[in-house]
């Protein structure tokens, strides 16, 4: 039998040339195939977790400023009532006290006179001298304000929001303002989750945390500011922010801000989002190691098939 590589040898330079160079265009081919998948599902998967991360993040915001919003015109009502601008106690305390069995998360409504004493509370404790507080002297100077701090009733973060009363004039007359628990709030932020690891936080105007899934966070009112995406937010990123922990994890994170300054981050880890990703190249890899296997059969059988009237001509003829 005629040597194979003889055999192969008397193949035209030209056809051995052309059937190389069909193997090496169709694995080049191959990889650039794969490598474009693989880019294009990487971006796919990013804009589709960034989209994820943004539709929680503003379906948050949304309903967490549409809370605040209703509780500040509550309360701005309240203010336009007469007795309320009468500021005589006597007519004040029935609509103090009926706001707040109205607004169950409402612990305390009260009012104060320009110079920060309460004049009338729709609870039993005595008056009390606000005078150094922050939502009353913002409320003074005629601003809505927001306080936020831990109720000491059920030492989780809660807030107080103030208003000034005005009369029909314009003028100043005196302060209201509501204490609340945000436990509503709180609902909204437990639920709002991604995957395995997604979450959302809220953080107050003073970076403290007032909603997050882990309640040692709230009750310890942390302050975040030292948190990347908190220092991000507060030098003005806004939307999609990535960044990697002390730990070495990485996060993509979706950053807003409400009216009132509150700041919203949803985050999941990167590890997560990309595992689709992984599985893909998993695939890529095996099909990267399985290709030139294949190519070279196939470059081997076109051999044979080139080969084959070689051979048969050259093997004897039989004899009987």
């Amino acid at each position: 039998m005629t040597d194979t590589r003889t055999l192969y040898n008397s193949i035209p330079a030209k056809a051995r040339l052309t059937i190389f160079s069909l193997f090496f265009a169709g694995l080049a081919v191959i990889i650039s195939m794969i490598y474009i998948l693989t880019f294009n599902a990487a971006n796919q998967i990013t804009s589709d977790t960034d989209d994820k991360l943004e539709l929680l993040n503003r379906s948050l915001a949304i309903s967490t400023q549409t809370w605040l919003n209703y509780q500040v015109k509550a309360l701005e009502q309240l203010t336009r009532n007469p007795d309320i601008i009468s500021m005589n106690p006597a007519r004040q305390r029935p609509h103090l006290q009926n706001m707040a069995r109205t607004y169950g998360h409402m612990y305390l409504v009260s009012t104060t006179d320009l110079q920060g004493m309460n004049i009338a509370r729709s609870d039993d404790i005595s008056m009390t001298d606000y005078k150094d507080r922050p939502w009353f002297q913002g409320a003074k100077s005629g601003h809505t304000t927001f306080q936020s701090l831990i109720s000491r009733t059920t030492t989780q973060p809660a807030l107080v929001v103030s208003v000034p009363i005005k009369t029909p004039n314009g003028s100043i007359v005196g302060v209201a303002m509501f204490a609340a628990h945000l436990t509503e709030l709180s609902r909204d932020v437990q639920t709002s989750s991604i995957g395995k690891t997604g979450y959302a936080y809220v953080i107050d105007d003073h970076n403290r945390v007032i909603l997050h899934p882990d309640k040692d966070l709230t009750t310890k009112f942390q302050d975040f500011s030292q948190d990347p995406p908190i220092a991000a937010l507060r030098n003005g990123t806004r939307g999609i922010f990535e960044y990697t922990d002390p730990k070495g994890v990485t996060w993509r994170t979706y950053l807003s801000v409400l009216n009132n300054g509150w700041g919203i981050v949803v985050k999941q880890k990167q590890e997560e989002t990309l595992a689709p990703l992984n599985d893909f190249q998993h695939i890529a890899i095996a099909i990267l190691l399985l290709t030139p296997i294949f190519l070279l059969l196939y470059s081997w059988l076109m051999i044979r098939h080139a080969l084959k009237p070689i051979i048969e001509s050259s093997e004897p003829s039989g004899h009987q």
